[in-house]
């Protein structure tokens, strides 16, 4: 129903969707396909922000050529299994349940070479970055808790210390910065390490976020 109201020589139209019944189907048409294009909208800037690689490096493997884009059946088939696999669930906010899902393979080749970190999207690889030399998983018992620090992924910090006594994951929305831009809130995983050393030495509490650890905490001594 439209109907006017004179205010002086201002006349203010007004439409009351509440009144007629012919409005509320239309629109409640039209709010479904915002959100679908939102959601559309959501997923492909899900795919620009992950997809864009800034390392093109590649990794050789008895001579066979692993590049972005191979799928990680090519990548077994070249290099074999990983000695290390990192997988989480990634979607926006807006997308949420869309998403895709990312895998993180470590490959530690000893100590007189580098580590290589392969990264997969959807199963498909868009980047290889490189680690610090490789070496052996060491012993629990060995870990220095000085050497935790943010930074370490996932597998260095295993490697250097051994599974934790105690853990704890969950998914949160965080936007993430490129440049000055703000992006849309997209889910991290986001867990929590707790080492204990024994023989009067400080608990430590580790926060990784995708992998990654980005807080180290110091507890009570423990006994």
């Amino acid at each position: 129903m439209m109907r006017t109201h004179d205010s002086g020589t201002k006349r203010v139209w007004q439409l009351s969707y509440n009144s007629d019944s012919r409005y509320r189907a239309p629109m409640a048409k039209h709010r479904k396909t915002l959100i679908k294009i939102f959601q559309l909208i959501a997923f492909i800037s899900l795919w620009t922000l992950g997809g864009g690689s800034a390392w093109a490096l590649t990794l050789s493997c008895d001579n066979q050529i692993v590049d972005e884009g191979d799928r990680t059946f090519d990548v077994l088939r070249k290099c074999g299994e990983p000695t290390f696999v990192y997988r989480r669930f990634e979607s926006l906010l807006f997308a949420y349940p869309f998403g895709i899902e990312v895998q993180d393979w470590y490959y530690d080749f000893g100590s007189n070479q580098f580590v290589r970190m392969l990264r997969f999207r959807n199963n498909r690889l868009v980047s290889v970055k490189i680690g610090g030399y490789g070496s052996d998983y060491v012993q629990r018992g060995y870990c220095d808790p000085q050497e935790i620090n943010p930074g370490l992924s996932e597998f260095e910090l295993l490697r250097r210390c051994g599974a934790p006594d105690s853990r704890y994951s969950h998914t949160e929305f965080r936007s993430q910065r490129i440049g000055t831009v703000l992006t849309q809130p997209v889910s991290v995983q986001v867990d929590e390490w707790i080492y204990t050393f024994g023989n009067n030495q400080f608990i430590r509490y580790v926060t990784l976020v995708n992998g990654r650890v980005t807080r180290v905490e110091t507890g009570e001594p423990d006994d």
